[in-house]
């Protein structure tokens, strides 16, 4: 009986290995390919360079600005880092196949220095390069009182014998006006605003150096007025109190309309900002928008203590450092943020041991400590302003400078 091999139909011959192999090349590849080439986001920076940045627990220079960085798709915790500023930190999402632009804005470390004893050429002059160190204001009359600087800090009224004027401090030259100390004159913006009232009622005029322009009338006039008129020049509050009550009326000078605001008649001080009106009452400290009219409350012991250096950015002063609670308060409003700012403050008495000069970002909803100071002495700081890339504030007698470089700009 003949037998016979029986084939191994399970064995793989030469041509199924080498096929096996390429079909493994080819999955092995296309793998490689979507997890390091297709599957894939870039993220795209920009801000001063040189900086260096750590994401992934890798960290990365860039040379140059913009730089990309291409990265597997998910969230990501990125820090970046540049000598002399602030660390920057936030949660950033890479999609695949999508750009993430990333512009990173870095804080300058801030220095503070002493300019000694303050020296204003007048009373409640701003606090700017302008007139720090200044005895007076060249040109400007030694009797000039009631003096007021417009918004550019280049020109200024003042009264001088029962009549108003204009001081243009460039070129030392003096504009008489129309107007008499019994006038209600103030800036907003770089413009002149004169309330003019007679028994029959009152009216906001705009006075362009040569002729009166009219905003808005009013049927009856007021009681004891003050004018108030904001940096932007978009809009002027009129503070008026009548048998011990305060009265608000804001007139928006572009519109040429005009509406009484739904505030308190408490006694009261008012502040304005670019878009804010704050006002200061026995209990509390509120800002409203111009515009919108929302109400954030701000317990702030000084309202000269806070301003608007650019918009959306706030500046104060805070009991607290803010920025240490990112975490736990990023999320709050503006109005609650603001809440915050002034704890632990009594009759103007601070009972920790630093005062901190903190900005707010409102449209990142951001907290920045520029400044710690040291409040051992109970001295509040009573004033503050931002120039440029300065703070300045009062402290006592004492004028400081936190000069901020890039900040503020």
């Amino acid at each position: 009986m003949e037998s016979y091999d029986t084939p191994d139909i399970h064995r793989p011959t030469r041509k199924h290995a080498v096929l096996f192999l390429i079909f493994a090349l080819i999955v092995g590849s296309g793998i490689v390919g979507w997890t390091f080439f297709y599957n894939r986001g870039t993220l795209l920076l920009s801000g001063s360079a040189p900086f260096s940045y750590t994401i992934a627990g890798k960290e990365y220079t860039c040379t140059e600005s913009p730089c990309g960085k291409k990265l597997a798709p998910t969230t990501y915790t990125f820090e970046a880092q540049k000598e002399g500023y602030y660390s920057y930190k936030e949660l950033i999402t890479i999609r695949r196949g999508e750009l993430t632009k990333l512009s990173l804005n870095f804080t300058y470390v801030p220095v503070i220095e002493s300019r000694g004893a303050v020296q204003l050429p007048f009373r409640n002059a701003p606090l700017t390069s302008s007139f720090i160190g200044k005895e007076n204001i060249e040109g400007l009359p030694a009797s000039a009182s009631e003096i007021s600087v417009a918004a550019n800090n280049t020109q200024l009224f003042f009264t001088e014998n029962g009549r108003a004027a204009l001081f243009h401090i460039p070129t030392q030259k003096i504009k008489r006006t129309p107007y008499s100390g019994d006038d209600h004159l103030t800036w907003a913006g770089n413009n002149l605003y004169v309330l003019k009232q007679n028994s029959d009622g009152a009216k906001i005029i705009h006075w362009n150096g040569k002729e009166e322009l009219l905003i808005v009338t009013y049927t009856r006039p007021f009681t004891a007025p003050q004018l108030i008129g904001s940096p932007s020049g978009r809009f002027l509050v009129i503070h008026d109190i009548a048998d011990k009550r305060h009265a608000f009326y804001i007139v928006d000078l572009k519109e040429k309309t005009r509406k009484r605001l739904p505030l308190s008649e408490e006694e009261q001080q008012i502040l304005l900002t670019k878009n804010y009106i704050l006002i200061k009452d026995k209990k509390e400290t509120t800002a409203y928008h111009y515009q919108t009219f929302q109400k954030h409350r701000v317990e702030a012991s000084e309202i000269t203590s806070i301003s608007e250096p650019a918009s959306h950015r706030l500046l104060f002063v805070s009991a607290r450092d803010l920025a240490t609670a990112q975490r736990d308060i990023i999320s709050l409003s503006i109005g609650d943020a603001l809440e915050q700012t002034q704890e632990n403050i009594t009759n103007n008495l601070i009972q920790n041991s630093k005062w901190f000069i903190t900005e707010y970002d409102m449209e990142k909803k951001r907290y920045t400590t520029l400044a710690s100071i040291a409040a051992e002495d109970l001295i509040p700081i009573t004033r503050m302003e931002a120039e440029k890339d300065s703070i300045f504030f009062e402290k006592g007698n004492e004028l400081f400078e936190v000069r901020l470089s890039e900040l503020i700009k």
